[in-house]
């Protein structure tokens, strides 16, 4: 490949190229190239992006030569020429600069003079823009200082002054469109005596295009012709060209992966890395990344619950191991939300969590709330920078793993970023903390990070990525007739008569169809074997293949392997099942759920398998404010205070005088205590209100309580562990009342909706049933007390409470039932229930696979 490369650099020629990827596969190349002549170390050549080389170009001019702003200090620049010229800094700046940044590039590139932006503007925008650049203008002669567009001017002008060391030759690649800016730039290069060469490929026979069912095959059919190349020939080098990569980049990388590895999920990571895809991602979407930019917005202010949750399961920050951080972010979730500072973090879940995983973090917190102390309101990006990576290193960022080589490359990446915030002090001076990281932000989510190509059996690429690179066979997907030509894309900040009169890209349909011919006739010569294919529907739409002269339809249709997972499906009907069954719960086994668990098996066995003896534990979601989940705890845990000191009910109808006030404020008072620490003024608030809602609802259930038949409190929030049914199992209630008889009612208070205890002679949940049996004393009664605003009081049955003169022989009936579940679950009962709903199975259903066995029933 690339024959032309070894002759061209051994004439000592620079070579320049379109694009940073052209670059690294030439040098690439040349390094084959020499290894395979047997050379043992050679020059190396100088093959450059052509960006790199033209501030190479500008570095090595002879005199004193203006300063080349970074993309990151001309961004700053513009923010503040479009807010001067605004007269204030709108809320979508960001997208306002870039598409000046790509307006000002444009008319740089194609060489229109500021004078005719200004005079032909034909909107608002287009005139806040000229004004704008005509401010940027001026900031730049000003202060001395060049940007990257207009760089290419420069570099010409120095050439004509006599100011440029003149490279002897050079090779121009991989350029689809030459600007009239480079091509000035060329012409004078060769003026003076450079010998300029212009590597192009020239188109070769229509592409043969496959129609393929939709766009899924398509993706799918490419990896499989892929799979199918590699297995004639595995050394070959091979490329997919998929058009809208930007669009749909992570569909199209998994889908062709699909095909040419089925089942590359299962594969580990190197079946993964046999497919590059060249468009890489914006920096702050990687998980590294986006961890350490929330440890930046931290130092400059509070965190939610949901952004600490990250950093506590994250492994990026602290030591190794972080499972005792997960179960810490599991107790985070259970606490009310509120503003997350270092310190709050330490003084509310220090208490929670003794253990060396938690210890490290909290001693790094500490000592980030240290560092955060010594640094003064104001500094230079530089002083920032180096607080940033302070911080960073103090919280044990990336974390005590080994970095993979992609790892490393985004660490150093970041790296580079906070040395380009750094460089901003040319343009912004120095600014608040607060600003400093909302800029760094700025920067990540504007930049782009794709790690370096090590060897992939097959690059994912764009049409306009793919300029100048050369393959032994090559396939496009997408070859329709709306996505070529692609819809023209001319920029709306300059005049039409402006795009038209200097040839603008996209400035007419004309070109627009021109130049998208021009890249197929491209890649038509980019390999030796090259094909394509379209979806023959997209969505609810048929498409048709593109008329673009540089394809051809070709009646075969796209070969699309099909899912992996359906093909299992098919072989794992002929495949025996293993027989290994669950094993019976051993002697020394601990049952988790207690009650609970024994009530899942009645209704699903798997679920209480799930729980009770693999430990699987839902995970609920983080919510704003007091969640009912939390309200629902601190009324328990206020009942509990309440009842604490065990009375009898004729104690309870004595409160009702005039110290019955001060009971319920100690209740909930101490109920929340606990919760309020560090809480700040507006959880605050919301505390004193729960705790007037709860006083109010204790109040209710004491006036329950009064109007009930003599009883005495026996237990509140009563613990049994031991040995029931052959199951170890924990048991906690929230209260047993004693009758005058001296049997025992047992009570379980719910929040929230009314619930009922039984319908239709059967308990919904057997949770009491169980509490029940494992009481030495007669059990008369079981019920609800359900305490909500709506409704207080309790829905039970029992001798007292439904005046049910045969209970015992109805409880013994609901024993036997609850007795013959443990004893299921004792010997590993592990079915599942088909009549649930799949709402209801969604949580275990990747581990209980509900939805196939429904299918396979129907």
């Amino acid at each position: 490949m690339y024959r032309w490369l070894v002759p061209a650099v051994s004439e000592g020629a620079v070579v320049v190229t379109a694009n940073r990827r052209l670059a690294r596969s030439l040098s690439a190349d040349y390094a084959g190239s020499m290894l395979a002549a047997g050379s043992a170390a050679w020059a190396t050549p100088e093959i450059v992006p052509f960006r790199r080389w033209l501030k190479t170009l500008s570095a090595s001019a002879s005199g004193p030569q203006a300063s080349c702003l970074s993309q990151a200090q001309a961004r700053v620049l513009w923010e503040r020429c479009l807010s001067s010229e605004l007269g204030e800094a709108p809320e979508n700046l960001a997208a306002l600069v870039r598409a000046s940044e790509q307006a000002w590039s444009m008319a740089a590139a194609f060489e229109v003079p500021l004078a005719e932006l200004l005079e032909q503007a034909e909107n608002r925008d287009q005139g806040v823009f000229a004004r704008a650049l005509r401010r940027y203008l001026e900031a730049l002669d000003t202060e001395g200082w060049v940007d990257e567009a207009s760089l290419t001017a420069r570099i010409t002008d120095l050439a004509e002054r006599g100011q440029l060391a003149v490279p002897a030759s050079l090779v121009v690649a991989g350029f689809d469109r030459l600007t009239p800016a480079a091509d000035r730039l060329f012409a004078s290069l060769e003026k003076h005596g450079c010998r300029l060469s212009r590597r192009t490929q020239p188109a070769a026979a229509p592409i043969p295009t496959r129609a393929c069912p939709d766009r899924e095959a398509e993706w799918r059919a490419a990896g499989h012709w892929a799979r199918d190349v590699l297995s004639r020939d595995p050394e070959q080098r091979l490329a997919v060209v998929v058009s809208g990569l930007e669009k749909h980049r992570d569909a199209a990388a998994r889908l062709i992966r699909e095909g040419l590895t089925p089942g590359w999920q299962t594969e580990g990571g190197g079946a993964q890395a046999a497919v590059n895809v060249s468009l890489g991602a914006t920096l702050d979407s990687y998980p590294a990344i986006s961890v350490a930019l929330l440890v930046l917005r931290w130092l400059g202010g509070a965190l939610t619950s949901r952004q600490l949750g990250v950093l506590l399961r994250s492994s990026t920050i602290g030591v190794e191991r972080s499972d005792a951080r997960a179960r810490l972010e599991l107790s985070l979730r259970e606490i009310a939300s509120r503003e997350w500072t270092p310190v709050r973090v330490i003084r509310v879940l220090g208490r929670l969590a003794k253990d060396p995983d938690t210890e490290d973090f909290f001693e790094r917190l500490k000592a980030l709330d240290a560092l955060l102390r010594e640094q003064p309101q104001r500094a230079t990006p530089g002083g920032w920078a180096s607080v940033f990576d302070a911080a960073l290193r103090t919280l044990g960022w990336p974390g005590a793993l080994s970095l993979t080589s992609d790892e490393q490359q985004l660490v150093n990446r970041w790296r580079d970023l906070l040395n380009e915030f750094a460089e901003l002090r040319r343009v912004i001076g120095v600014c608040t903390l607060g600003e400093a990281a909302a800029r760094v932000r700025q920067l990540a989510a504007d930049a782009v990070f794709q790690p370096e190509d090590t060897g992939a059996a097959v690059t994912v690429l764009g049409p306009l990525e793919a300029a100048g690179l050369e393959f032994d066979a090559l396939t496009i997907t997408g070859l329709d007739a709306a996505s070529w030509p692609p819809p023209g894309r001319p920029t709306p900040l300059i005049a039409r008569a402006i795009r038209t009169g200097y040839g603008l890209p996209d400035a007419t349909p004309d070109d627009t169809r021109a130049f998208a011919l021009r890249v197929l006739e491209r890649l038509s010569g980019s390999a030796a074997a090259v094909t394509g294919s379209y979806a023959a529907v997209d969505g609810d739409s048929e498409q048709a293949v593109t008329t673009l002269p540089a394809v051809r339809e070709d009646a075969s249709a796209g070969e699309d392997p099909g899912w992996h997972a359906t093909a299992l499906s098919q072989l794992c009907r002929v495949v025996p099942v293993a027989d290994d069954p669950v094993p019976p719960v051993a002697d020394d086994e601990a049952i988790r759920g207690g009650a609970g668990t024994i009530d899942w098996q009645l209704r699903e066995p798997f679920a209480a398998f799930a729980s009770g003896r693999l430990g699987i534990r839902r995970v609920g979601p983080f919510a704003e404010g007091l969640t009912p989940q939390l309200r629902g705890n601190l009324l328990h845990e206020a009942l509990f205070h309440l009842y604490a000191t065990l009375p009898t009910q004729g104690q309870v109808r004595a409160w009702l005088g005039d110290d019955l006030e001060a009971r319920l404020r100690d209740a909930s008072r101490r109920a929340i205590a606990r919760h309020r620490v560090a809480a700040g003024s507006t959880l605050e608030r919301l505390f004193d209100l729960e705790e007037r809602r709860m006083r109010t609802l204790l109040e209710r259930v004491v006036k329950l309580d009064a109007e009930r038949p003599p009883f005495r409190v026996s237990s509140v929030e009563g613990r049994e562990d031991g040995r029931l049914w052959g199951l170890n199992l924990s048991l906690r209630h929230d209260r047993v009342d004693e009758s005058a008889d001296g049997s025992l009612l047992i009570l379980d208070y719910k929040t929230g909706a009314r619930k009922r205890f039984a319908v239709k002679g059967e308990p919904v949940d057997y949770q009491l049933v169980v509490y029940a049996a494992a009481q030495a004393a007669s059990v008369s009664d079981l019920g609800l007390v359900n305490v909500d605003s709506r409704d207080v009081g309790i829905d039970g049955v029992g001798v007292h409470l439904s005046g049910d003169a045969d209970f015992a022989e109805t409880l013994k009936g609901w024993v036997e039932t609850v007795a013959e579940a443990a004893a299921g679950l004792a010997r590993g009962d592990v079915r599942i229930n088909r009549a649930q709903s799949a709402r209801d199975a969604r949580p275990l259903a990747l581990l209980s696979r509900y939805q196939e066995l429904v299918r396979s029933v129907r």
